[in-house]
């Protein structure tokens, strides 16, 4: 039962679990329904897969909380549970804390201290997505526009029309 728990993710899982969903539920953040990738599977689920096995078997974690000294210690204490019943550690000196302009410093130090962890300034991205998006959120995700069209393009066409493709790229922007 052990080894179930600690075994990575893999494809037929992440297939298994597409099919599952609703085919018109919500949209993801690419503006495409899982009946898109349910009816092109064939064509897209080599390009899906990759990057969710990545998410889910990846030893990173990113942890939002409210910058206080209770979040901060039942974070504390799931993380000593983790790793107690894991058997893994938590390398603090890989792990660093970001706080938004509105936290003291006075609450920066004390969490800091608490975590044993250090400040960063920002992060850049996660898993290839920025973590700070602000206001030009145009601009900040037209990357995932560019690489949605270069993907289209390399099916040559074997699948949507001009106007698919069109409305493909509208659905993304």
């Amino acid at each position: 039962m052990i080894e179930f728990l600690f075994s990575d993710y893999n494809a037929e899982e992440i297939k298994a679990a597409v099919f599952q969903m609703g085919p018109t539920k919500a949209s993801g953040p690419d503006g495409m329904n899982a009946l898109f990738y349910q009816k092109f599977w064939h064509i897209v689920g080599d390009d899906v897969i990759a990057p969710v096995l990545n998410f889910l078997n990846s030893d990173d974690s990113l942890i939002f909380c409210k910058a206080s000294q209770e979040e901060v210690q039942v974070i504390s204490e799931v993380l000593q549970t983790y790793a107690a019943s894991s058997g893994q550690c938590i390398n603090f000196e890989k792990s660093s804390v970001y706080f938004s302009s509105n936290t003291t410093l006075g609450d920066r130090e004390r969490i800091k201290e608490t975590m044993g962890v250090k400040e960063v300034e920002r992060f850049e991205s996660y898993l290839g997505l920025p973590t700070l998006v602000g206001r030009a959120k145009y601009q900040t995700f037209s990357f995932l526009k560019d690489r949605v069209w270069k993907k289209i393009q390399g099916w040559k066409g074997q699948l949507l029309s001009r106007a698919g493709k069109e409305i493909l790229i509208k659905a993304v922007a």
